[in-house]
């Protein structure tokens, strides 16, 4: 059995703060539109493309961003974009397709905890996991609300049904991390954040999140 080392009240509060502002799907805490573009526009260049699909994974829109990272791909293979591109779509995106209404669906459930309303977007982001059971997103959401609200071990639980599925998630070892602090296991999340860093060694949210552990 794993030991689960005590860890100061200060470092809960501040492991789940940062869990609130790293959302698996979207950017911060507030609204965002449920109908994405319909067109990815053309003749960007391949880091303008990168750029592009950045911006629509952190509005929540997971097909063009992961249209754009094909286009980044496709235009510089083997350069420095398109490398960060592979990396991206394999750590970042949902490893499905995800069809518009469960887009739909998880916008909606974010834009409730954006409002505060916790419980309705706990129900929503349920429903969703149930209509589209490997779509990432909404675990990850789920699993941010349980953290912030204390339900440690639920938190827990919603990341691992979903790790399981797709061992790639970095945002679901990141809010695996910090669900494993909050509860009081430091040894079990510096394992997570340092799981999360070998999928995208870029990531800067691993990187202060692990920083964060090893300094408390």
């Amino acid at each position: 059995m794993l030991n689960r080392p005590s860890i100061t009240m200060n470092m809960t509060l501040a492991i789940v703060a940062f869990a609130m502002v790293s959302l698996t799907s979207c950017s911060g805490i507030r609204l965002f539109r449920a109908e994405p573009p319909t067109v990815v526009r053309e003749g960007k260049t391949p880091e303008q493309y990168y750029q592009l699909g950045v911006h629509y994974k952190a509005a929540g829109w997971p097909e063009q961003a992961r249209e754009c990272m094909e286009r980044t791909i496709k235009g510089d293979e083997n350069g420095a974009a398109g490398k960060r591109a592979k990396v991206y779509l394999a750590a970042y995106l949902p490893r499905d397709h995800v069809s518009p209404e469960a887009v739909r669906q998880n916008i909606i459930a974010f834009n409730l905890r954006a409002r505060g309303k916790d419980e309705e977007a706990i129900a929503a982001f349920q429903e969703c996991m149930i209509d589209y059971p490997t779509f990432e997103w909404p675990y990850g959401n789920l699993a941010g609300i349980y953290t912030k609200l204390g339900r440690h071990k639920e938190a827990q639980a919603t990341l691992y049904q979903i790790l399981n599925l797709n061992p790639n998630y970095l945002n679901g070892w990141v809010q695996l991390a910090t669900a494993l602090a909050a509860d009081g296991d430091k040894a079990g999340a510096i394992r997570c954040a340092k799981r999360a860093l070998q999928i995208d060694p870029t990531s800067s949210e691993a990187k202060e999140l692990l920083n964060s552990l090893q300094q408390k």
